[in-house]
């Protein structure tokens, strides 16, 4: 078994050890999906590569053609696009250099994780909870 399958086969497991734990309410759901490394193991797994390597690559050609574009995540959660996004630019000699990746989520939680996963980016990436009770238009 490949190690990423490997991790999330023990991240079930985690999750599936706190099952009874959740369903009588002594824990947050939220709680057990944000402990650990879990998230960002699960959301960087197989199945989600492929699409996280398009976007990337996508994003890189945009950027190898206007340096100062601008990203919003939107969802970001733990931010395992923007992981594969940044992990392309650099290759393509070009890192972003200013504050040019915002990264939004309704789950404090989970950009809690990618903020901190993220430390090392705080120049250029900045992390923002979306509050759906307040009106836009």
């Amino acid at each position: 078994m490949s190690g990423q399958r490997l991790e999330n086969v023990r991240g079930v497991d985690r999750i599936g050890e706190k099952l009874a734990n959740v369903f009588t309410r002594k824990v947050e759901p939220r709680q057990v999906m944000t402990e650990g490394d879990l998230p960002q193991n699960f959301y960087r797994a197989a199945f989600s590569t492929i699409s996280n390597s398009n976007v990337a690559e996508y994003v890189g050609s945009k950027a190898d053609k206007n340096p100062r574009l601008s990203i919003l995540e939107i969802g970001a959660g733990t931010c395992s696009t923007i992981f594969h996004v940044l992990e392309r630019a650099p290759k393509q000699g070009r890192p972003f250099d200013s504050k040019e990746v915002f990264s939004t989520d309704f789950a404090p939680g989970f950009l809690a994780k990618a903020q901190e996963q993220f430390s090392q980016d705080s120049s250029i990436m900045e992390f923002i909870t979306l509050d759906s009770r307040v009106e836009l238009f």
